[in-house]
């Protein structure tokens, strides 16, 4: 393996830099793989979840698979993490920001974050955090700590993941896989799965996630600035994703040959970014109630964008004949 540099995307997160950059380094465009651009949300008694995405990355390259395994004890996790490396595997390790060294979150707050595992040395693993933008060694007993940290304040279990491609089989999509993406695309934000798509769950879909998210952060805005302040991070995050998801998606399609489509889209993940910098703003100066009108304004101006959006991508499957 050459030398490795940090992998830089401000429309993507930290496990989506990391699958990035493993991409570019094995010579595939990551515009081939960010092509989702839904809508899906899900409630329960004490947590939702909101994400533009209802594939994997992997969902129209063929020969490249994202491989996950979960583990419920860490001491086998860096057993087999030690096992896939040692055999010239990379690795994206969820951790916890809490318990990294080099973080300025070190010590400070508890967040969710991924890195690239590159090789194991002398003992120390060599990471490259794109991110941060950091390569360094980091020991086994600190990687121990954060997987803990990451159990107790993120998730019970740890599911890494790391890429298998196959230089035989690999193809890049075509047309015709761009046509098959716009079509789920449009079918996910209309709220209807087509064959073979899998679900998600039980929650909504599509345009119908807007005016439960409008419901959801009414309800939010009227709590108590201290029981509202996290929650609102979460949501500002989960928005900012599906800006993310937009912008990804024009940059696919420009990729595709299809750059006449991306206006739109482009227009949207606009509207989702300024939602999500609203909400920020109302998180930082404490203005909740203030802020409301405006950011429902917003997100009703998002649900437009997106008809339109749809509308264009149905014109032209129209006259593609699909």
């Amino acid at each position: 393996m050459g030398e490795v540099t940090a992998y830089v995307d401000s429309n993507k997160n930290c496990f989506h830099l990391v699958l990035a950059a493993i991409l570019e380094r094995n010579g595939i465009h990551p515009d081939y793989a960010w092509n989702q651009a839904g809508l899906y949300y899900e409630e329960s008694e004490n947590h939702w979840k909101m994400t533009p995405y209802f594939e994997s990355v992997d969902n129209c390259l063929r020969g490249v698979k994202v491989i996950s395994e979960k583990f419920s004890c860490n001491d086998r996790l860096l057993d087999r993490l030690d096992d896939l490396l040692t055999r010239g595997q990379n690795v994206v390790v969820p951790v916890d920001i809490y318990e990294l060294p080099y973080s300025m979150y070190y010590r400070e707050q508890h967040n969710p974050h991924s890195i690239e595992m590159l090789r194991l040395e002398d003992g120390s693993y060599h990471i490259c955090d794109h991110f941060f933008q950091f390569i360094g060694t980091l020991s086994r007993s600190d990687l121990k700590k954060t997987l803990d940290a990451y159990n107790s304040h993120c998730l019970p279990d740890i599911t890494f993941s790391y890429l298998q491609i196959s230089e035989n089989e690999l193809k890049l999509p075509d047309i015709e896989d761009a046509t098959t993406i716009i079509k789920k695309n449009c079918a996910i934000m209309e709220g209807v799965l087509l064959d073979g798509m899998e679900s998600l769950g039980s929650g909504i879909y599509g345009f119908g996630v807007i005016v439960r998210l409008i419901k959801k952060l009414d309800e939010m805005l009227s709590l108590e600035e201290s029981a509202a302040k996290d929650l609102m991070e979460e949501m500002y995050c989960d928005i900012k994703e599906v800006a993310y998801s937009r912008d990804n998606y024009s940059a696919f399609l420009k990729r595709m040959g299809l750059g006449q489509l991306t206006s739109p889209v482009e227009e949207a993940a606009q509207c989702w970014r300024a939602a999500s910098n609203m909400l920020l703003r109302a998180k930082v100066a404490g203005n909740h109630e203030g802020m409301k009108p405006r950011i429902f304004k917003r997100l009703e101006r998002v649900q437009e964008q997106e008809r339109l959006v749809v509308e264009q991508m149905e014109n032209f499957l129209s006259v593609k004949g699909k």
